[in-house]
């Protein structure tokens, strides 16, 4: 993974990372991973059941986030799904066990990621802030051009994957046919560092929930103040 000095000089402070895996298989939900998804769920309701959204966006993580989306007039949309889980009786979905995976990280940690599947696309990843230019068709088939200053991930022929503020493209999506996917992670500035070690960990153990023969093959960390 690399970071560009356009990334570099616009967003101070913040990281980034990829952790790919090799040898997956998409079945139906493990057992393990659905015994996490309902020890998850108690979590989330015990720690914020009761909680106001300026109590949930006051948790350090969660407001580094949502800092960076107000900048584009949003909230942070992985707050509000916290929120809809610990609050209106919303359950972890059940699809693609490696999405699932990566959506059980973003609600343990309150970080961002994406999943790519790690055949279709060209490494190494790197991360770049947006000038605003950058076209590209969004995961629902809608065509749209990054942010101005948002921060984003392409692949090295130039195929942009992932913005912070709009979420994945529909460029190396993962299917039910993906044996290999590189999940990307965005920590804008503010995020404490315990959160990039306990969101990768803690991917770690969905993944292997998910695929009991996965084979974490790499895992890089970037900072843009390196």
């Amino acid at each position: 993974m690399i970071g560009t000095d356009r990334w570099r000089e616009e967003h101070p402070g913040s990281s980034a990372a990829v952790a790919l895996y090799r040898g997956l298989t998409v079945g139906d939900e493990t057992d393990v991973l659905a015994a996490m998804k309902r020890e998850l769920e108690a979590e989330l309701r015990a720690r914020w059941g009761s909680a106001t959204k300026q109590e949930l966006l006051a948790d350090p993580t969660l407001a580094a986030y949502q800092r960076h989306d107000q900048r584009f007039g949003q909230n942070y949309h992985v707050a509000m799904q916290i929120m809809s889980i610990a609050q209106k009786g919303k359950s972890i979905p059940t699809r693609n066990p490696l999405i699932e995976a990566m959506f059980m990280t973003e609600l343990k940690t309150g970080v961002l990621a994406s999943a790519q599947d790690a055949d279709q696309i060209a490494f190494p990843i790197a991360v770049d802030s947006a000038d605003g230019s950058e076209q590209y068709t969004r995961y629902d088939g809608v065509e749209e051009l990054c942010k101005a200053g948002d921060q984003l991930m392409r692949d090295a022929d130039g195929n942009v994957l992932t913005s912070i503020a709009q979420g994945p493209t529909a460029f190396g999506l993962v299917t039910p046919e993906t044996t290999a996917v590189a999940y990307c992670f965005y920590f804008p500035a503010g995020v404490p560092d315990s959160a990039i070690d306990d969101s990768l960990g803690y991917l770690d153990q969905c993944v292997r929930a998910a695929c009991p023969g996965a084979k974490r093959t790499g895992s890089t960390i970037i900072a843009a103040s390196m």
